[in-house]
């Protein structure tokens, strides 16, 4: 009896298939619709409410609910986590080109608390990171970046992992870049992107003034890439230090 009182609320408000209109949707149906969600367990219904209260909960102030919608929605839709993160990332993603960043920023952090350790985590930690370099909040995009490294290094792709680096290069952080690009030079012998790390690892010695060290890493990089047209700028750095 139950359900049948449930399936006769909620097709008050699908009329049969028929989608609902923006402007069908009135405060009062909204909170009707919320405890017909809180009422029932059935999928098919729950799969056509979810959607209506997603695409409702606009205002800031119920961006919390949103989130907490959309990851229950993704929890009927998917029974594994890793796709659960997927389609909330995806959502974020979509809002990050649509322009809406404080909302994608939001959505990109509830899946770091909801789904730790997943891939979608790891994607998300990135997003914020270029995400704040493009702000240009530079403690944010440290904190982004490193937290990407301690918890998922072993995972890292190399290309997030140059991208990493010329990161940290960018925010004059040298140390760190020259950190990982050492790791990487050792983890990733046969990389595509050895060249230019390698450049960019003798480039970062010059910058911290470690003349000597970003000597030796060039004289490996002219050894190994003998026709690059980068080596006509470290043979003349090397003219310039003869000089000094």
């Amino acid at each position: 009896m139950r359900k049948i009182l449930i399936l006769l609320l909620f097709g008050c408000f699908c009329f049969s298939e028929e989608i609902i209109l923006d402007r069908e949707i009135t405060e009062k149906k909204i909170e009707e619709l919320e405890k017909i969600k809180e009422g029932t367990k059935d999928p098919e219904i729950l799969k056509r409410i979810y959607p209506v209260l997603i695409e409702k909960y606009d205002k800031q102030a119920e961006y919390g609910k949103k989130h907490r919608s959309m990851k229950e929605y993704a929890e009927i839709l998917y029974p594994e986590k890793e796709k659960q993160a997927e389609y909330l990332k995806n959502e974020a993603d979509k809002l990050r080109e649509q322009g809406e960043i404080g909302e994608a920023i939001m959505i990109y952090k509830f899946i770091g608390q909801e789904y730790p350790l997943t891939n979608k985590d790891k994607g998300s930690l990135l997003q914020l990171g270029e995400i704040f370099k493009n702000e240009m909040d530079k403690e944010k995009v440290i904190f982004y970046y490193s937290q990407v490294m301690q918890k998922y290094e072993p995972f890292i792709t190399e290309s997030e992992w140059w991208e990493i680096i010329k990161n940290f290069d960018f925010l004059k952080q040298y140390y760190k870049a020259i950190e990982l690009s050492e790791k990487f030079l050792q983890k990733f012998e046969d990389s595509k992107y050895r060249e230019d790390i390698l450049f960019t690892l003798g480039n970062l010695y010059r910058k911290i003034g470690e003349i000597k060290k970003a000597q030796n890493v060039w004289e490996i990089y002219i050894k190994e890439y003998p026709t690059s047209i980068k080596n006509n700028m470290i043979e003349k750095f090397f003219k310039e230090e003869v000089k000094k």
